[in-house]
């Protein structure tokens, strides 16, 4: 069973980072710490974990990973096997025995 932090995880790390310095006039560097996303090399995954990727994708704002949805997987196979069915199916013969209706009628107006 695969997990979205199986692809991606969330680090913290020492990143440089050049600012103005107002005083002097110059750019230099400084160093921040940050969290950032840092995403697994895809041939470290297994077979199963590759299997649960729907779809790798690069956007402006970086690199999108999606997963199969589980519990809409889970609903399909149900549904297919007739477990959420609201119609229900009944067969089989009614027996109308009208005599002992009418012998208990005729108890009850005695």
């Amino acid at each position: 069973m695969a997990k979205l932090t199986d692809f991606a995880k969330v680090v913290t790390r020492e990143r440089p980072e050049t600012v103005y310095d107002e005083e002097t006039g110059d750019l230099k560097q400084i160093s921040r710490v940050s969290q950032c996303v840092e995403l697994t090399d895809t041939e470290k995954l297994t077979e199963d974990q590759k299997a649960a990727i729907a779809g790798i994708e690069e956007t402006k704002f970086g690199i999108k990973v999606s997963t199969y949805d589980k519990v809409r997987a889970l609903e399909l196979i149900g549904k297919h096997l007739g477990m959420f069915t609201d119609k229900v199916e009944l067969s089989g013969e009614v027996n109308t025995n009208s005599d002992k209706l009418d012998k208990i009628l005729e108890q009850l107006n005695e």
